[in-house]
């Protein structure tokens, strides 16, 4: 014992391991245990010695976690390794993020797009089983028609009705008058009684 010290002494170094160490060509014990067992690091020693093959899992299992994103997750004070990458992401939720993955910029859109359907607004109608937004609108309004629909939002009761407004005629008749070319129902009536004048048919009525 005194040898061994007495030769470490006079190598300037003044323990046994050290000198044992400085012999090997190494600077610390710690790492000559390592080298000795095969291992180049101390980390990767401990987790030698604890059965387990690697360091980052070995922190891990000190940490009472299974796995390196569990315990990164609960170092982040976060539950769950979703909820951590969504947040490293800058995302506050899962959803989100998927959506973000997806090039999409809401979880709307990325639902509408997983449906084969380009915008909300046809999804949401698809999903009412209506195939387009006006059906659906109009279906929300409780009319059964889009015609009907856009009749009831300009205050009519029916197509026919907005359909004399448009042309600046306030009734059914007079339209339906001024597009056989007559300008009244009178005209019309005879015309089409293959009669070309009201004064005509009035005449021809009283000789019957």
């Amino acid at each position: 014992g005194n040898i061994v010290k007495l030769t470490a002494s006079l190598a300037g170094i003044d323990d046994r391991a050290k000198l044992t160490a400085s012999l090997a060509g190494i600077d610390d014990r710690a790492k000559l245990t390592a080298s000795l067992a095969g291992k180049d690091d101390r980390a990767k020693l401990t987790a030698s010695l604890a059965g387990i093959d690697d360091r980052a899992k070995l922190t891990a299992s000190l940490a009472g976690k299974d796995d390196r994103a569990k315990l990164t997750a609960s170092l982040a004070g976060i539950d769950d390794r979703a909820k951590l990458t969504a947040s490293l992401a800058g995302k506050d939720d899962r959803a989100k993020l998927t959506a973000s993955l997806a090039g999409k910029d809401d979880r709307a859109k990325l639902t509408a797009s997983l449906a084969g359907i380009d915008d909300r607004a046809k999804l949401t109608a698809s999903l009412a089983g209506k195939d387009d937004r006006a059906k659906l609108t109009a279906s929300l309004a409780g009319i059964d028609d889009r015609a009907k629909l856009t009749a009831s939002l300009a205050g009519k009761d029916d197509r026919a009705n907005l359909t004399a407004s448009l042309a600046g005629i306030d009734d059914r008749a007079k339209l339906t008058a001024s597009l056989a070319g007559k300008d009244d129902r009178a005209k019309l009536t005879a015309s089409l009684a293959g009669i070309d004048d009201r004064a005509i048919e009035l005449c021809y009525v009283l000789e019957i």
